[in-house]
């Protein structure tokens, strides 16, 4: 799960080159915008079933946060 949130992350981004790790803030990225994090949510909502909305997802602040997130989802499930 970890690789697959890593590189749909990448790919939403548009950053396929650049290494990224848990511990990246999303507020760190110069990509990062409100259309990034848009896109983001709708991918995560179609690959993962996780619904967010905008206030819920700025309660994240690292890509471990939102892995964390995503299991705890899975294992409410």
């Amino acid at each position: 799960m970890k690789e697959e949130l890593l590189n749909l992350i990448k790919e939403s981004l548009e950053i396929e080159s650049r290494e990224i790790t848990l511990d990246d803030r999303f507020s760190d990225f110069p990509e990062w915008d409100s259309l990034a994090q848009l896109t983001l949510m709708a991918v995560l909502d179609e690959n993962f079933g996780l619904n967010l909305n905008s206030a819920e997802f700025n309660s994240i602040k690292t890509i471990g946060d939102l892995l964390i997130r995503i299991e705890v989802g899975f294992l409410n499930n």
